[in-house]
């Protein structure tokens, strides 16, 4: 159609052209079939020129088009033209886009503007809840029908232009100043940038200019990055006060500081933000302050004499403290597994809270002497390293529950916390109302964090005698699941007898208290082992749902959506749980386990190498991190990670898979053969994840039944991931073609598509 314009396309004729760009031409067309009007949108060569790029988009296309939502332009299909051009086939709506309202008319009225960003932000959120991702927000791209409706175009088309570029250091995408800060300098963008591109556009429809501008778009990126735009309140005295905050949220430079959600940012624009006066209570600080969200890291407390055997006692206090702080929407608490790596620390405290990026540090050291306790806890706002109080708790072992509750309501209070009537009646609550009881549990919990079969064995001998004493519990329960489930997870026992006790444990907590965090958690973790994903997403939603700083539950939920493929689904729990847990090495790989799974190994790198510093001799994390070099077309840099692994005993399953791995990248059948023979192969058919990178290693080598064998054992257990099968995982390169495999994989298009998040 080069230079002109182009007539018959299957049951549609071309009216008229209506628009264009650098993403393609726009035209009016009569859909002949049913008699309806359409948009055609003719994508630019350049953009889908490569076939690989072409069927990535295509993928992109149909997900957008499976969203339903009235804020979202319908795309009905895309369509090829017999010269290989790309056409989407969208509903056609009559009316102007905001860019043009803004040229006619200058600044909206504020009610317009408001219900205009409202429409804008509720069909982002449901874009972003479905996996889909923007990228180029602005008001060019949004139309407003005459009945006032808002239709957000163009969703995928940024990312098909990111998809063909992005894997070059430093490139840019997307319109200048509408741009968030970390894609004007080149990095990686999430749904965060579309929150602030939503933000850039409420602040012109409200001041009818831009608000960062320059003579040439390298001016305007500057401008992005380093300058803030001049207040709402000093350019118009008709809007709302609080407009100004909410502007201050969505455009904070750094997105981990910036609204976390659309809907975050939406239900701020719909109500009164809090206040940005001290003290402060937004998580959106101007750049290089400190965070004023409230945000707290409670380290381990100490014990005198510091070898005592009650040691337990200290640790099991500092949990249960953290327990009680995470169930508190309105404060980001460091979790339990990154708080321990802190023991014995002897870093200062400003570096601690700069490192970790919290306002607050909760300090105590625990005396113990007979039957007397007493609690010495110091609060220190980690930014000045300032004492804002410190006090003693003192009582007999007997009112450790009584001092636990006071410590925690003390910094409730110091904090300036309202807490919501559903938080008062938590933190109320005494779950093991004996003191013996309670310290069998505290005893139990240390034991199970030590990884190990012997303190497996120790924990549950103290969850027994807890029983004794108060008979059938919820959180005792709880812990003997959990030690079942890591028991499992660390391949510290086999057999489906430990699977259906943990099940046993899920199922009495669950018929106790309906809404358990604990008992959906539970329920959650073990459904991943069932191979039933969609049970699994939907309890760790409920858990986090009672729990939403829990961090194992938010792992599950990372790890669920890595096997199902559901990049932008998993990103608001990748922000949340890095937040919150960032030391724990594991949690810091789950993300580069997800873009090793969504097709993308090069932006898998990057947490990965950080996970592996952090912990080099992890095989979990050395085995995956091996894996994303070799898919990223790195093979001697993945070879010199894996060989020391199998002759490693801690190794475990990941000895024979690293074998098996570097012989599929020499090439070497007989070496995949003898690393995963008869044996291996039966264990890991139990795990999808396992039995998926056993079907590469046989794959990559031509060693076509065995794979397809392991690949249909890895969907069975819930491998669900249909863009990696079908497009994405290089070793499975030599299976595609095959009628058996795309059998195979047909099969898991559809249940993929069923899944709900």
């Amino acid at each position: 159609m080069a230079g002109g314009v182009p007539g018959e396309l299957s049951q549609y004729r071309i009216l008229g052209r209506i628009g264009g760009g650098g993403m393609g031409v726009v035209y009016k067309a009569l859909d002949t079939r049913l008699e309806r009007p359409v948009a055609l949108k003719f994508l630019s060569r350049r953009l889908v020129g490569e076939e690989r790029a072409k069927q990535r988009f295509l993928h992109e296309a149909r997900a957008a088009s499976a969203i339903d939502h009235p804020n979202i332009c319908t795309i009905y299909d895309v369509e090829e033209t017999a010269d290989g051009e790309l056409v989407l086939v969208m509903a056609f709506y009559e009316g102007q886009t905001v860019g043009e309202r803004i040229k006619a008319r200058g600044a909206l009225p504020p009610d317009e503007a408001i219900d205009l960003a409202r429409q804008l932000l509720n069909g982002l959120a449901r874009a972003h809840e479905a996996g889909i991702v923007h990228r180029d927000v602005k008001p060019g791209n949004l139309m407003v029908t005459r009945f006032g409706e808002l239709k957000i175009l163009d969703f995928g088309l940024a990312k098909l232009a990111g998809a063909l570029d992005l894997t070059q250091p430093g490139m840019v995408h997307g319109t200048a100043a509408y741009m968030a800060p970390e894609q004007a300098q080149g990095h990686a963008a999430d749904h965060r940038a579309d929150v602030w591109a939503a933000g850039v556009v409420l602040y012109e429809m409200l001041s009818g200019r831009c608000p960062f501008t320059g003579d040439n778009p390298v001016a305007v990126l500057y401008s992005v990055v380093h300058h803030e735009p001049p207040p709402l309140a000093e350019q118009r005295d008709d809007l709302p006060s609080t407009l100004d905050e909410v502007l201050r949220g969505a455009l904070q430079k750094r997105p981990e500081q910036r609204y976390q959600t659309a809907r975050e940012l939406l239900a701020d624009l719909e109500g009164p933000p809090p206040s940005f006066s001290s003290p402060p209570t937004l998580a959106f600080p101007s750049p290089g302050k400190p965070s004023p969200v409230r945000s707290i890291l409670v380290l381990p407390f100490s014990s005198v004499p510091p070898d005592s055997e009650l040691g337990h006692f200290s640790d099991g206090l500092t949990d249960e403290v953290i327990t009680d702080l995470s169930a508190i929407d309105a404060l980001r608490v460091i979790s339990r597994t990154s708080a321990m790596q802190l023991k014995g620390t002897s870093k200062d405290i400003r570096t601690i809270g700069r490192e970790l990026a919290v306002q607050y540090v909760l300090e105590g050291v625990v005396r113990i002497r007979g039957d007397s306790l007493r609690l010495t806890a110091k609060l220190i706002d980690a930014g000045r390293d300032v004492n804002l109080w410190a006090e003693k708790f003192t009582g007999r072992l007997d009112d450790v529950l009584e001092i636990q509750e006071e410590l925690s309501r003390r910094i409730v209070s110091a904090l300036k916390i309202r807490l919501t009537p559903g938080e008062e009646r938590r933190l109320s609550q005494r779950p093991i109302g004996d003191a013996r009881a309670f310290e069998c549990y505290l005893r139990a919990k240390r034991e199970i964090f030590l990884y190990s079969s012997e303190a497996l064995d120790r924990a549950l001998r103290y969850l027994d005698e807890a029983e004794r004493i108060v008979g059938e519990n919820v959180l005792l329960l709880s812990a003997r699941g959990y030690a079942y489930w890591q028991a499992l997870n660390s391949s510290l026992a086999s057999g489906d007898g430990l699977l259906d006790r943990a099940h046993g444990c899920a199922d009495r907590i669950l018929a106790l208290e309906p809404d358990s965090a604990h008992g959906h958690r539970l329920r959650g973790l073990l459904s991943i082992v069932d191979g039933d994903l969609q049970q699994s997403i939907r309890h760790l939603k409920l858990a986090l749902a009672k729990d939403p700083n829990d961090s194992d539950s938010l792992a599950g939920l990372l790890a669920v959506y890595a096997f199902v493929g559901r990049a932008a689904a998993a990103v608001p729990v990748i922000d949340k749980l890095q937040r919150i847990d960032p030391l724990t090495p594991l949690y810091q790989a789950l993300p580069g386990q997800l873009w090793m799974m969504n097709g993308d190994p090069v932006r898998a790198l990057g947490a990965l190498s950080k996970a592996h510093a952090m912990e080099p001799e992890n095989p979990a994390i050395r085995f995956v991190y091996a894996w994303a070099l070799a898919a990223a077309g790195r093979r001697d840099a993945a070879a010199e990670l894996l060989a020391p692994l199998p002759g490693t005993a801690a190794a475990g399953v990941f000895g024979p898979l690293a074998a098996g791995l570097a012989a599929a990248l020499a090439g070497d059948r007989d070496g995949v053969v003898a690393a995963l023979d008869d044996e291996v192969q039966a264990a890991i058919r139990r795990d999808l994840q396992y039995a998926w990178i056993g079907a590469g290693c046989f794959a990559a080598v031509g060693e076509r039944e065995t794979a397809l064998s392991l690949l249909a054992a890895a969907v069975e257990r819930g491998f669900l991931n249909f863009p990696l099968l079908a497009q994405f995982d290089p070793f499975l390169e030599p299976l595609r073609g095959d009628e058996r495999f795309e059998a195979l994989v047909g099969g898991v298009e559809g249940r993929w598509k069923a899944l709900e998040f």
